[in-house]
């Protein structure tokens, strides 16, 4: 049979789609797995990918959203292959990775070539790759972690975001660490921080983009992600921080990249000084604010966290509990 020539990136999308809709064996090698991988692949039964843990490029997220699905992912370092292939349907061999910048139309050009027939040896291409294990946790972890700390992954407004609920159901989730905070810096305060960490870093020069106070700074590492919650101070409830009734977006994420003190504020701090990376889970959702203030509101605050700062599995699912009762 022919082979067709893919000129495009909307022809190589297509061309996956009428593949992967087939419920037989099915495989991809490529060398990154974008945010919203999930989304070009019409039927997940049967499948195996094979990529290239690189960090700022394969998305943490992207395989667990995968795995999720029941996709079987394998790692294989500085693989650059990029192959679609399913059982009695055909192959293609192109340029484009499995992410919305080479298969959306509106990013990267790419091309390819479709063999609509079971003569290309599959297996044999699999053999061939290097170093070949299963995608585990720690891993996965470890590919999220090395991310966050040289800030290289970038999100755009097409990456994916997963829902809390998408959140709730992965196998294994990232630690989120969570802090609360109330009053602005002063301006010296804000200018020490900026100087301190300038210094600290050898950096020309520093734009702090979020910080907040901690009492434990052993307890944060750079690299880690931390849910920031806008507290008030409820003098009735023994100066408790609690989220305001009327506040509709008290949270927001801070990625540590630098740790340090303020002899203004009398207190350490960490701070974030990149630009956003890849998140946890959407924190704009109207009905998950709703049901995160009330079960926050409500809980004390060894019930919310572990002696690291790492928010307990438990108080998730209350969060998760109460959305399903509002819903």
């Amino acid at each position: 049979m022919q082979c067709e020539y893919l000129k495009n990136s909307d022809e190589i999308r297509e061309k996956i789609a009428y593949l992967f809709a087939s419920k037989g064996r099915k495989i991809v090698i490529v060398a990154f797995v974008g945010s919203n991988a999930i989304d070009y692949i019409p039927n997940k039964d049967n499948l195996q990918i094979y990529c290239w843990p690189n960090s700022g490029a394969t998305s943490a997220n992207g395989i667990r959203l995968l795995q999720q699905k029941g996709v079987k992912i394998f790692f294989s370092d500085n693989m650059h292959k990029k192959i679609y292939w399913a059982e009695n349907r055909g192959t293609i061999i192109t340029s484009a990775n499995l992410t919305y910048n080479a298969l959306s139309g509106n990013v990267l050009q790419e091309s390819g070539v479709f063999i609509p027939s079971n003569d290309f040896d599959i297996d044999a291409e699999v053999s061939h790759l290097r170093n070949i294990r299963l995608a585990k946790n720690e891993e996965i972890d470890d590919l999220e972690r090395k991310a966050r700390i040289t800030g290289v992954f970038l999100p755009s407004i097409k990456d994916k975001v997963m829902t809390f609920r998408e959140f709730m159901n992965l196998s294994c989730k990232p630690k989120i660490k969570i802090l609360n905070y109330c009053d602005e810096r002063s301006q010296e305060s804000k200018k020490e921080i900026k100087d301190n960490i300038q210094s600290e870093q050898k950096l020309k020069t520093v734009k702090v983009i979020n910080d907040n106070d901690v009492e434990n700074v052993d307890c944060f590492d750079v690299g880690d992600i931390v849910l920031q919650v806008k507290t008030f101070t409820d003098i009735k409830d023994n100066d408790t921080g609690m989220i305001h009734r009327n506040n509709m977006h008290p949270l927001r994420w801070l990625f540590v990249d630098a740790t340090t003190y303020s002899e203004e504020d009398e207190s350490y701090l960490v701070a974030q000084i990149k630009p956003n990376r890849e998140i946890p889970f959407d924190i704009n959702d109207a009905n998950f604010i709703s049901a995160f203030k009330e079960v926050f509101n409500s809980t004390d605050w060894k019930y919310i966290i572990d002696k690291q700062s790492n928010v307990k599995e438990s108080f998730w699912v209350k969060v998760l509990r109460n959305m399903d009762l509002c819903s």
